[in-house]
């Protein structure tokens, strides 16, 4: 799984996207409903439900044999960067930038694992 950030004047724009067999379009249609996948079938449809409180949204455009792609959207105003100066960057668990303000990078996601 790979993340990019990028900025732009209206939003901050988070993507999430993988390599994998995708989501089937007819998946697609009920992903973020209610009930919907498998154990409990709310995962997806709590984090939408709880972002869209905030104003942020959630969707996903992958193409089906090509992987999965979601876009988290941050409106403006709705977001802050900590430091100073120009060049704002946000550090993952290995220490790697994951994004400046300035540019756009892609990285490899380091999956947390619940404790046992």
């Amino acid at each position: 799984m790979y993340r990019t950030h990028s900025l732009n004047s209206v939003s901050s724009l988070l993507l999430l996207h993988d390599d994998g067999v995708g989501i089937s379009g007819d998946d697609k249609k009920r992903l973020f409903t209610r009930g919907f996948g498998k154990n409990t079938g709310l995962g997806l449809f709590l984090s939408r439900e709880i972002l869209a409180i905030t104003g942020i949204t959630i969707t996903e455009n992958g193409t089906p044999g090509k992987g999965a792609r979601f876009e988290i959207t941050v409106p403006k105003g709705a977001y802050r960067f900590t430091g100073t100066g120009e060049k704002n960057e946000c550090r993952d668990q290995s220490g790697a930038t994951s994004f400046s303000r300035n540019k756009q990078r892609r990285l490899p996601v380091i999956p947390v694992r619940a404790p046992v």
